[in-house]
């Protein structure tokens, strides 16, 4: 991208009125409802369901299955019970082994949530000190948050990243979808980088799907189009080896721009077949 084009950045990227707004599943902008790219992904690319799925087929094998929808007993046949029982323990009775089920669950369900919930307040942090050029201090920082905001702030200098806007709205008129970029900003080359932050366990393909679509929505609101795009993985609680971070490169924009439109459509498909299936799965019946 040509550098003389620099000082057009600050002026091009600006929130447009009437956005964003909305809830965790998407956006109103300008008064119309616009679902949220990870909402989308997460309807054409299942894999939390799979996920919660699997806990609960090995809660089910472990302690025994539910007895109804009101989780009110257990059945027998569940591992734990069996070896008591073999043991000869009369302790391990269909309450306790209830109260151990509802533990674990509440433990996953616990667990399973502070990557996400740190990764809202890091992401709150990171854009008040990257946009409003706030000087946080150490001690009002959350302690697990530190090698993340420390690795971020590693990438930029490392990369040579000079922000212009953070936490970015924006959006697609006619599939009707909306995201929010976690950074936008130039390097030394005069180039336009746009940015996801990840504090995950790894760089998975997914993301990429996110990143395409970002990056076909920006020129849309801004006209501008970036010429690299990164998933840059910041650490959890635990600092890397080597680098405080690692970076996804983003592969060839419109091959993975086509499988976000592949997931899109499939995922609008089984929502539509969802709501014109009156009763679910169950009401489908077999030819006699």
């Amino acid at each position: 991208m040509d550098i003389q084009r620099l000082p057009e950045y600050a002026e091009a990227i600006v929130i447009p009125p009437g956005a964003p707004g909305g809830d965790r599943y998407s956006y109103t902008i300008d008064g119309e409802l616009y679902r949220r790219v990870t909402t989308v992904l997460g309807e054409g690319v299942p894999k939390p369901a799979l996920i919660n799925w699997a806990k609960r087929i090995n809660n089910d094998v472990i302690f025994g299955e539910y007895t109804d929808k009101g989780k009110s007993a257990v059945k027998p046949g569940g591992w734990l019970k069996t070896y008591i029982d073999q043991a000869n323990d009369a302790t391990l009775t269909e309450a306790v082994l209830l109260g151990l089920r509802k533990q674990v669950e509440g433990l996953v369900a616990a667990t399973s949530s502070i990557p996400a919930d740190l990764g809202t307040e890091g992401h709150a942090l990171l854009h008040q000190i990257l946009e409003e050029g706030a000087m946080v201090p150490l001690v009002e920082i959350n302690p697990d948050l530190q090698p993340a905001i420390e690795g971020a702030s590693q990438w930029l200098r490392d990369y040579g990243i000079t922000p212009v806007a953070t936490e970015y709205t924006v959006w697609h008129p006619h599939l009707a979808i909306a995201g929010t970029i976690d950074g936008i900003g130039y390097n030394e080359k005069g180039q336009l980088i746009l940015w996801d932050w990840k504090r995950s366990k790894g760089i998975y393909p997914e993301m990429y799907l996110q990143l395409a679509a970002y990056c076909q929505l920006l020129p849309m609101i801004t006209g501008l189009k970036p010429d690299l795009a990164y998933i840059v993985q910041l650490p959890q609680e635990e600092v890397f080896d080597g680098p405080p971070y690692h970076v996804g490169v983003m592969p060839d924009i419109d091959v993975v721009w086509s499988t976000f439109l592949h997931a899109y459509h499939l995922g609008k498909g089984m929502k539509e077949l969802k709501d014109t299936t009156t009763g679910g799965v169950e009401a489908l019946t077999t030819g006699e």
